[in-house]
């Protein structure tokens, strides 16, 4: 290894690599919808479940006028541009940071999904969506984070 974090020739397996950034571009869409429903003043059609709206006007759908699904958002074209920035330049720091990373979204996903079964007692999709996606971008990054060599 370099002292950059990275080898010639990193064994990290890509088919996790490729799984990893198509299931962020999936939470990015899923958020970033939300997002532009929310600045528009409307809100989504829920086909599946009923409780969107309930979830999306309750006090936790924004923090200071800006929408929770901003920052997811956010978080998920993180993890995506980390993973594309990893195979363009196979730092495998970044790799690690991203991994680790995926624990933020686990544990914000934990704590909106307790606000929609405790507290508000209704359901979103989108947020379920959401909540899927982070669950599996957390076990993702863990199997690649484990597969990375030990420093």
């Amino acid at each position: 290894m370099t002292l950059s974090g990275s080898l010639n020739k990193p064994s990290v397996n890509k088919i996790l690599i490729f799984l990893g950034i198509l299931i962020s571009l999936i939470g990015f869409l899923d958020a970033t919808y939300l997002t532009i429903t929310y600045f528009q003043g409307v809100l989504p059609t829920c086909s599946v479940v009923h409780g969107c709206e309930k979830v999306l006007l309750s006090s936790y759908a924004a923090i200071f006028s800006v929408p929770v699904a901003l920052f997811g958002a956010l978080y998920y074209l993180a993890i995506f541009v980390g993973l594309v920035a990893f195979l363009d330049t196979a730092k495998l720091n970044i790799l690690r940071t991203v991994s680790l990373g995926t624990t933020i979204g686990l544990i914000a996903s934990g704590y909106f999904f307790f606000l929609q079964l405790v507290v508000i007692e209704a359901w979103c999709q989108f947020c379920i969506v959401s909540l899927i996606t982070s669950t599996l971008l957390f076990v993702v990054g863990m199997l690649i984070y484990r597969s990375l060599p030990k420093v």
